[in-house]
């Protein structure tokens, strides 16, 4: 008599285009140019570099109202509180590259849209660690007032759980 097999399906695979209540039209595209990869543009580095850039100016007068730490040592909760706080200065400069950066992620955004894969895209979720910040909030919620009057008809928002517990989140979908 034939032995009966039992076999299981698991959770489900990671980066299914197709989940119950939404269809995902990609996750990232590869996109290059003459500078490296265009989704490089737009990273939480891409932040800081350009965060150093405002300051480097300062630093050599020795006004750079984020003080003396390098720009990549600087954790999210300094910057949000400079962007918040009494030091008008340290705000319009957190400000400022927020702005900057906001017009980077707009162009990525952009060009990403014109691609096939990402053509009838409605919605982009963004998450990782620069949504858990109020830096990034402002950044995500300027970059999708500046797709909005590109005319891109695209929505761009922050991912509503933790950035942690999302992908587990995510995962409860695809459990059989």
């Amino acid at each position: 008599m034939a032995e009966d097999t039992l076999t299981t399906s698991g959770i489900g695979k990671h980066g299914v285009p197709r989940l119950p209540s939404v269809d995902i039209d990609s996750y990232n595209i590869e996109l290059k140019d003459d500078d490296g990869f265009l989704g490089d543009r737009a990273s939480k580095g891409a932040f800081r570099k350009i965060l150093d850039g405002l300051r480097k100016p300062l630093k050599k007068n020795g006004d750079d109202p984020l003080g003396k730490k390098a720009s990549d040592e600087l954790s999210k909760g300094t910057l949000d509180d400079a962007l918040v706080g009494d030091d008008i200065k340290a705000a319009a400069l957190v400000h400022g590259a927020i702005e900057e950066f906001a017009r980077e992620l707009a162009y990525v955004t952009g060009r990403f849209l014109k691609t096939k894969a990402w053509a009838d895209t409605e919605r982009i979720v963004v998450g990782g660690g620069f949504r858990k910040s109020r830096v990034g909030e402002i950044a995500i919620a300027r970059t999708n007032l500046l797709l909005k009057s590109e005319g891109h008809k695209v929505d761009l928002i922050p991912i509503r759980f933790d950035p942690d517990e999302a992908g587990l989140i995510g995962c409860l979908h695809l459990a059989p």
